[in-house]
């Protein structure tokens, strides 16, 4: 039964993953560099942004940051660091911050590392809800 559990949740999140990709792949620009800051999203309720880091024939890696309306600290002002692997059409996140300051040249943030499983879930579940918001609000305009 445990195992059932295990592989259904790891369907959930390769989905989740092929998700973000395809979302993040329809708030892109269609030609960008390495070094560009990217707005994503510019909403009455935050901001999305992204920083790429890196672009290679089958990688690229970005830091995103978010600044929301909350009321919540930890959900005011976040980095996550993203590769979406082309090959696969799949995002996956390898570093996540809570940062109180905005996105620096470089992005020279101390990302944790060693994400937990249960964290990357909850995180992957995490950016595809605000993913999905701004491509939502992308549409409407």
């Amino acid at each position: 039964m445990a195992s059932l559990q295990r592989a259904q949740g790891y369907e959930r999140y390769f989905w989740e993953c092929n998700q973000n990709y395809h979302l993040m792949s329809k708030l892109l620009p269609l030609a960008f560099e390495v070094g560009t800051h990217l707005s994503l999203g510019c909403m009455q309720n935050g901001k999305l942004k992204a920083y790429v880091l890196q672009r290679h024939a089958f990688t690229d890696i970005f830091c995103l940051q978010s600044s929301l309306i909350s009321h919540l600290s930890w959900l005011k002002n976040y980095v996550i660091e993203l590769r979406l692997y082309h090959d696969v059409s799949s995002a996956e996140i390898t570093g996540f911050q809570v940062h109180s300051e905005c996105l620096v040249d470089g992005c020279a943030v101390d990302f944790k590392r060693c994400i937990d499983l249960n964290q990357k879930w909850q995180l992957n579940l995490f950016l595809f809800e605000t993913l999905m918001y701004f491509t939502n609000q992308k549409a409407k305009k």
